[in-house]
C-alpha cells in the first residue's frame, strides 16, 4: 500500500470515522466513546469549523480531529487521533498528524494528551517530534493521569 489520501472530512463521512473511534480498544475500555457521540461531535466539530482529517487508502483507515485554538485558547490542540486497527503501523496516523501539523504551520506550539498509562502513543508521538511537558492527574477520569505533549512547528 502507498501513503494515504489525507483530505477533511464531510459530514456524511463522520459515521465511518466514528466506527473506527468506536472499536479502538482504547475508548472501549478505559473511556467509553460510543460510535453514535462520535459521529455527533465530529459532524459539531466540522460545522463549527474545526479541522477534521481523514486517511484514505482507499477506505477510511484514520481520522484526526484538531480543535484550532482548544490548548488555553491560544494554539492548536490535536483533539483525537484515531486508526482503524488493520492499518494500524502503516503510516495513516503519522501522515494524519503531519497532515494536521503542515495545517497550522505558523503557530508556535502544537498540542496533545496522551494517557500516562499509553505508552504506545507516547512512543509514536516522540518518534514524530513531541516533547512530554507535564501530569494532569484526573482529567478526563477519575484515576487516569494525562499526560501533555507539545512540538514546535515555528
Amino acid at each position: 500500500m502507498g501513503a494515504p489520501e489525507i483530505r477533511s472530512l464531510s459530514l456524511v463521512e463522520c459515521e465511518a470515522a466514528a466506527a473506527i473511534i468506536a472499536s479502538n480498544e482504547l475508548w472501549q475500555s478505559r473511556y467509553p466513546y460510543p460510535a453514535e457521540r462520535a459521529t455527533f461531535d465530529l459532524q459539531a466539530a466540522l460545522q463549527a469549523g474545526e479541522l477534521v482529517l481523514g486517511a484514505f487508502n482507499p477506505a477510511l483507515a484514520g481520522v484526526a480531529w484538531v480543535m484550532p485554538r482548544g490548548a488555553f485558547g491560544r494554539y492548536p490542540y490535536l483533539r483525537l487521533l484515531a486508526v482503524s486497527s488493520d492499518a494500524q503501523g502503516g503510516g495513516a496516523g503519522a501522515a494524519l498528524l503531519g497532515a494536521a501539523e503542515a495545517r497550522f504551520a505558523g503557530e508556535r506550539q502544537f498540542f496533545l494528551l496522551v494517557s500516562e498509562f499509553n505508552q504506545r502513543a507516547q512512543r509514536f508521538y516522540q518518534r514524530q517530534g513531541y516533547s512530554y511537558r507535564g501530569t494532569v492527574p484526573d482529567y478526563a477520569r477519575d484515576g487516569i493521569a494525562e499526560q501533555l505533549w507539545s512540538k514546535r512547528l515555528s
